[in-house]
Formats: structure tokens, sequence, C-alpha cells
């Protein structure tokens, strides 16, 4: 840049390049010196000369590019805007109101249109005319910016708003790249701007401060965390703030007012600039930090003039995603469950959260086995709670939930459009929104091998593409597993895969089922009745501990939840919901044979011999005839053992008891049941 101050206007247009030079003279005076060159009077194709470059608009600039004499010339697209008297001409028309804009050209008239909205005056329809323009718009009132009309136009009602003005952005480049004392010009600057209305929010404002460089745009982009870059449309360098400086630790004073090839070769701002792309998002290596670079075109009338660079460190998205997240799990992604939910003192249990407490402190897929109703989400957010991702989301999802396509959409995420009903703007998948955290899938062995085949590939390479997209998401969570079945099994089957099965099962943990828990189905009981006061019989007690629970703890529950709503204050056997269930379930005897032994012939032995038997049927037990003959013995009744063998044979007859062969045993029947019973 030459040092003797000299600015180099360029237009299309003799008067829009003279009422440039009549601003900037006006403001600067004899301080810079301004070369003139426009296509009207044909003197730009001598050549242009000069270090500095004011030009109207983008599209002026493609035209003029060839002719500029020097390549590394700097350029300011300027930006105007209209006087506060010409404004409040337009704020006064009613609202609804037709009126043509009328100027030189097309892309003036576009461009004042462009203006005005802006300066937010929307309550009037404006219609784009210009010089020559046949036919002309049939409204009677005409809107201009000091345009002189065509003489066949005088007849019409015409508004005059004055020229469009440089706006004080055009005027702060102007100061900042010859390097001019703005103190010199505070004066003029506020005189100037007090009657226009700034494009920028707020600038006016600014004017008021003492310093007019140092206002509230520059300590914005000091403050702000983010490394903010700006170029103009020349890919000179504007704006390079104090967080930009501190991650490419290169000094403003070398990088601002420099083309950005030279200054910053990693930043691609040409595919910005050449319009290849509004927008460019990208993770950049600068030193030892992973940064996300985010590129947006600067647009003035739909043409890119300039573009901005924010740089973020990649541990800093990372953390503002979490804070999103975290609002997330108001919907339901998070653990609400710790170990000392988990109850239980029996052995079994007390090993399992051991070895789940030490599994929580790893990163590596995790295979919970169990019946249904063990605990297994339980577990899951148990451990997800005791894990170093515990502040982030923990978010579970059944995959016997959805049909295959659902299932897919909700896992992965979808793009916009890649199905009929997809969401305008996509949608992300259960993955991404697990990133940091744990993702819980129960129900595994359910999940259609299609899918297996896309979990194994997020398993191996930490990434997902969302259905219909192109793009590679990666992520970074912990998976969760947890099934009912027998995987090795379905393996061999061909219904699970094999690399699959050994991805998931790095640490397998094996959930006992509470008939191995024995010890913990009373107080299990108790918890889930708290707050209710009732007896049970020892005969009840029996029966819980000693029922097989195929539905493990959440039947457990439901047999309590049953009782709590039963209003009794002394529960027996037969109240319980368990026991009924069992008593249908037992097989009908067999056809009657005759001369069956009826309940009054029972004598005291045969009533003792089924009341032990019964007993036993409530501890699900089987009772060998040496036991029945020690329990008789106890309770003062005397019965050898060929007499027991002669009762037991007969009541087998009559389909009280079921004698088992060998060391088997002997149970009550139904029919026994109910012959004790009457």
């Amino acid at each position: 840049m030459s040092m003797n101050k000299n600015l180099t206007i360029v237009s299309l247009y003799k008067n829009t390049m003279l009422s440039f030079h009549e601003e900037v003279t006006n403001m600067f005076g004899k301080d810079i010196t301004t070369s003139l060159y426009c296509f009207e009077d044909e003197t730009i194709y001598e050549g242009i000369e000069g270090d500095l470059l004011l030009i109207p608009n983008y599209k002026v600039f493609e035209k003029v590019r060839r002719y500029i004499k020097n390549v590394n010339a700097a350029v300011i697209i300027a930006k105007r805007t209209l006087s506060e008297t010409g404004l409040k001409k337009i704020k006064n028309l009613r609202k609804g109101t037709n009126a043509i804009l009328y100027n030189a050209t097309l892309e003036m008239s576009l461009e004042t249109i462009s203006t005005i909205h802006q300066l937010d005056v929307r309550q009037i329809n404006l219609i784009p005319a210009y010089k020559g323009m046949s036919p002309f718009p049939d409204v009677d009132l005409i809107i201009s910016p000091n345009e002189e009309p065509d003489p066949n136009l005088e007849n019409k009602e015409i508004i005059n708003i004055g020229n469009r003005i440089l706006d004080m952005t055009t005027y702060m480049d102007i100061i900042a790249k010859l390097d001019i004392d703005h103190h010199k010009f505070e004066g003029k600057i506020k005189r100037h701007f007090s009657n226009i209305i700034p494009i920028s929010y707020g600038l006016e404002r600014i004017l008021d401060k003492k310093d007019y460089l140092e206002n509230q745009l520059d300590l914005f982009l000091q403050i702000v965390q983010n490394g903010i870059i700006a170029v103009n449309s020349s890919g000179i360098v504007t704006t390079y703030n104090d967080a930009a400086e501190q991650l490419i630790n290169r000094k403003a004073e070398e990088v601002i007012g420099h083309h950005f090839q030279d200054v910053l070769p990693n930043i691609q701002f040409g595919t910005i600039l050449t319009e290849e792309q509004d927008t460019v998002e990208e993770i950049m290596q600068i030193g030892q930090t992973s940064t996300v670079l985010t590129m947006n075109a600067i647009k003035v009338d739909e043409e890119t003039t300039g573009a901005i660079a924010t740089l973020v460190p990649f541990q800093e998205t990372e953390k503002r995603q979490h804070r999103l997240r975290t609002k997330v799990a108001g919907k339901g992604f998070a653990a609400k469950y710790h170990f000392f939910n988990i109850l239980g003192n029996s052995p079994s249990i007390i090993k399992t959260k051991d070895i789940a407490q030490r599994m929580s402190h790893s990163d590596a897929s995790l295979l919970i086995k169990g019946e249904s109703g063990t605990g297994k989400e339980l577990f899951a957010q148990a451990i997800h709670n005791h894990s170093p991702r515990r502040q982030y989301s923990f978010v579970a999802f059944n995959c016997a939930a959805l049909p295959e396509q659902l299932l897919e959409s909700e896992l992965f995420g979808y793009v916009e459009g890649a199905f009929t009903g997809a969401k305008k703007g996509g949608k992300p998948g259960l993955f991404e929104q697990a990133h940091l955290g744990t993702i819980f899938l129960d129900e595994i062995g359910e999940m259609p091998m299609a899918l297996q085949s896309r979990l194994l590939r997020v398993l191996q390479e930490k990434e997902v593409m969302r259905v219909g997209g192109d793009s590679i998401i990666p992520i970074d969570i912990r998976v969760i597993a947890a099934t009912n079945r027998n995987l090795k099994n379905e393996v061999l089957r061909g219904t699970f895969r094999k690399d699959l099965y050994f991805r998931l099962n790095v640490l397998p943990l094996d959930i006992p089922p509470l008939r191995e828990r024995k010890e913990d189905i009373l107080p299990l009981f108790s918890f889930f009745t708290q707050g209710h006061d009732f007896t049970l019989s020892e005969e009840a007690s029996n029966f819980l501990i000693n029922h097989k629970w195929e539905g493990n703890i959440r039947e457990l529950e439901n047999c309590a939840n049953y009782i709590m709503n039963f209003g009794k204050n002394f529960i027996e056997c037969k109240d319980l919901p368990i026991y009924k269930e069992w008593i249908d379930s037992v097989e009908e005897p067999a056809a009657p044979v005759e001369n069956n032994m009826e309940p009054k012939q029972f004598g005291e032995k045969i009533y003792f011999i089924l009341e032990v038997l019964y007993q036993a049927y409530l501890r699900k037990e089987r009772m060998g005839r040496k036991k029945i003959a020690e329990k008789a013995f106890t309770n003062h009744l005397f019965i050898s053992e060929q007499e027991l063998r002669n009762h037991l044979k007969k009541m087998e007859e009559d389909h009280l008891v079921e004698v088992g062969k060998g060391r088997a045993g002997t149970t009550i029947t139904k029919k026994g049941i109910q012959a004790i019973k009457e």
C-alpha cells in the first residue's frame, strides 16, 4: 500500500463515481487524493492505477478486475445507506402503498430497495424501475434517489429521497487501510453521520464514544472466545481478533491487510469468495489443537462481498454439545439409578454388583445377560453413573420396540428428505445424542441382521452416517447391550452375527435370577410394600421364597402391588396371586377310578401325610418316605415304613399324590390339596 494516501474510485457510471468522490473529499479533504475511473467515460480501458480501490459492488469488481494493474491492490466494496430525511419521507407513506423505486439501471434500483429493507422499512411495496424501461409499471407514485426521471413521467408524484450515502463501515475501512489518524476526523464523522441511518444496528450510538475505532464492535471481537477472521472480496484480511491471534500464534499486524493465502494458507477462503459454496465447516489441526473451522459468505444483494471464519477448539465444541445434551436430558436421556438402588444381600447379587462396579471404569463394550425382569437396565444405569461418562447422556433404547426401518432412523438419524415424512432439517439419531455418554441397547438379540452390520461399524469405527446422508459423523460413546437370549446359540442358528457378538461381549455381566437369590425375596417384597401394614403367614412367606419367579423381580413387584391393593391385614398363601396361578396351572387328575377314597373315609394318618406333603409343596420340595415317617414320629404319630408305603400306594391310586421313582420323593396333587381343604 502506498504512503501518499491515495484512493482509487471505480464505477460503471459517472454520476456514481462523482458522488463517491464528493463524499470522500468532503470527509477527508486534502489528506487523501482520489483517482477516478468509470466505463461511461471509457477511462477504465486505459488501466486502473492504485493500491486501494473503492468499488460500488461485487459485480462491478468482476467487470473491472482485468483492468486493475496492481494485482495486489486492496479493494473496498462500498456499503451505502440513506439520509435520515430521505428515510422519513418513505416511513411517512401509508402502510400497503405501492411505489416505484426509480434509478438509472435495474441493478441500482434493486440495490436501493435492498438498502431500504435493511433499514427495516417494509410497510410499503416497492417496484423496481429504471431509465428506458418498457413497459413502465402503471403506478402513480415514484421514489427516486436523486435520479432525474424521464420527461414522460413528470405527471406522476415523485418523492426524492436523495443520493445513497456511504455507510460508516466504508469510512472505517478507508481509515484503517490508509492508516489515517482517525482522531483528526472525529468531528466531521459525527456531523456527517448525525444525518444518516447506519446500516449496522447500533452504530449510531458508537459515534457518541470518544474514540471512533475503539467502538463496541471492536470490543465484542476482542472479548469473544472464538477466533474470528474476516476477509474482503479480494481476500485481504480485514478482521483478526485476539482469540484468533492466540490460536494461530501470529500477531494481528502480521495478518491484517495481507492476502489470506500469504498469511493464513491453511484457511481456504477462496472456496467462499469464488462462490463455490456459501458455508464450509471442517476440522483442522493448528499446532497440537484440533479446531473446528466454520466459514460463511458475507453477502450484499445476493453478492459475495467477503467471508468470515470462526475458529473454535474442538474441546470447546465438545463442551458446548454437552451443555446442549444436558438440556436433552430433560427428555429422558439421563440415568436415575445407582448401585445403592440395587437391593439385596445374597452372595450372588453382592458378587454381581462388585463385578459391575469394576467394569464401570472401562470404556469397553459390555454385554449384560439375564432373564427378563432381573434388572438389566438398572445395572446399566448404575454402571453409567459410576463411570467417567456420568456427566453426559445415558440413552436407553429397546431394539425390539420398532420395525427395522424405524429402528434404523431412530438409532442413526436421518437427513431432510430421506423418506416420506422426514422432518425438515433431519433428525439426529440416538448414537449422536449419546455422544460422550452411554447408549444402552436392550434386547440386542432382537436386532435385525442388516442393522447388526451397521452397529458393528459403529463399534469399530466410532462413527455414524445418517439415513439418506453422505457425511460421516464421529462419535464417542460407550455401548452397553443387554439380552435375555443365549446369543451363542443365536450365532449358531445364524440369527446373530458372530463378529458383533465378540465385539459386544468384551465385558460379560450375568445377572442372577431371583430364584437363586432366595435370601433377597422377602426383603425385596418388604421394600415394594413399604408403607402398607400387613403380616404374611408363614405358609405365604414360604411360598414366596420357593416360587420359581419366572418373571423375576418384575413379577415380585407385581405380586407386591397386588397385595397392597388387596386390603387385608393378614395375608395367607391363598391370597397370593402367584398361588392362584399355580393352582390353575396344575394338571387335572386322570379320570376317576372306582372305589377311590372319599375325604370322609380319611383317617388321621392319611390326613397327616397329606398335610406334610402340602407343606413340602409350599416349599417347592419333594418328600421321601423316611422324612414323612420322621415328621410323624415328632408329632407322636407312629407309622411304620411298610404302612406308609401302603398308604402312599393307595393315595396314588386315588390321585391324591404322585410317587416318584427311586429317591425322587412324593408330591401332593391338586386333588390332594382340595381334599385337605374340604
